[in-house]
């Protein structure tokens, strides 16, 4: 009878096990997919009067008026997968050192996006009105949520710090560390504006 009861708690554990590491995935999934998210938020823009405008280069570029919600999740949905194969790309060129070849997949990938957002935005009425860069930032804090602003910053900060120890102690990869102190310091800052502009936004309707 004691060993049954045994059985039936270990049972009952790898149960529990099983369950909170599932939960932990999809919780990690989720994560994953809501800065994809945030990135792409940055490109639309829902104006007073209910129209949907889509800027293919940010707050950069102009902005197009996109006819119908479907058309919105559509690039949207399109707008997260070149995120990710781009990321996904640069990443895995990248962690053999080849740094160059990274580069390359990079150049490759905003000639790639450039060719599609002039195909998407042919024969779309151009938007009376721009994006600015607060609203931009606004969008996107929105998205990511402020968990995940917190983490990129600390993440953001720890790769400035690592490019700083690197310029110091290994002269010789002294170009790739401040590449890592210069980008990494720019993302900080963007994403400590982020989480600024976040606070002091009401929430939106």
């Amino acid at each position: 009878h004691d060993f049954s009861k045994g059985q039936g708690f270990a049972r009952w554990f790898s149960w529990l096990g099983r369950a909170r590491l599932a939960t932990h995935r999809s919780t990690a999934r989720e994560e994953l997919m809501g800065y994809f998210d945030g990135l792409t938020s940055g490109s639309f823009k829902t104006t007073q009067d209910g129209r949907r405008l889509f800027f293919p280069w940010g707050y950069l570029g102009r902005g197009y008026v996109l006819a119908s919600d479907s058309d919105a999740e559509r690039l949207r949905r399109q707008l997260k997968i070149y995120y990710i194969v781009m990321l996904v790309a640069i990443v895995a060129t990248s962690g053999f050192h080849a740094f160059i070849a990274a580069a390359a997949v990079a150049g490759a990938c905003i000639v790639f996006y450039a060719i599609w957002a002039r195909r998407q935005v042919a024969g779309l009425q151009p938007a009376g009105e721009a994006m600015s860069f607060r609203e931009s930032s606004a969008s996107q804090a929105r998205a990511f949520g402020g968990r995940a602003l917190w983490l990129l910053e600390i993440c953001s900060l720890l790769f400035v710090a690592g490019g700083i120890f690197m310029y110091v102690a290994d002269p010789t990869n002294r170009p790739m560390a401040l590449f890592s102190i210069i980008f990494f310091g720019c993302c900080a800052a963007s994403i400590g504006y982020m989480i600024a502009v976040r606070r002091r936004a009401p929430s939106p309707p």
